[in-house]
């Protein structure tokens, strides 16, 4: 999986936030006030006013090129790398990607293992 955005940012109050510059100065996440409201036996949401929050960014990062398996990434770049994502890649292309790198682990296990079994085999001789 490729990425959709090359930077993102996280605002005073918190917020992950995405684009493709390094210069964002404003937070864009829209913050929506909502009531709950009772009809028949559900309760659903009603959203009563939609603000943008609009504190200062307080700090920008770049978004790695690509999903690497490999390595262990922050619960906020995840979250900033699956922004806007096509729900084809959410699904079919993690699943891919999921499965090249087991296959590629599977492979180096498996080559690893056969090269051991010589090597005892060797030894025994």
């Amino acid at each position: 999986m490729e990425r959709v955005n090359s930077h993102y940012y996280i605002c005073e109050k918190g917020h992950v936030t995405i684009g493709q510059s390094n210069r964002k100065v404003k937070c864009d996440q829209k913050v929506k006030q909502i009531k709950l409201v009772k009809k028949g036996k559900t309760t659903e949401k009603e959203v009563i006013k939609e603000t943008i929050c609009g504190a200062e960014i307080k700090e920008v990062f770049e978004i790695p090129e690509a999903l690497d398996l490999t390595e262990k990434w922050d619960y906020k770049v995840i979250k900033a790398f699956m922004i806007g994502q096509t729900p084809e890649n959410l699904k079919i292309k993690f699943i891919e990607c999921l499965q090249k790198h087991f296959t590629d682990m599977f492979e180096l296990v498996t080559e690893l293992q056969e090269g051991l079994n010589e090597v005892i085999k060797n030894q025994k001789e």
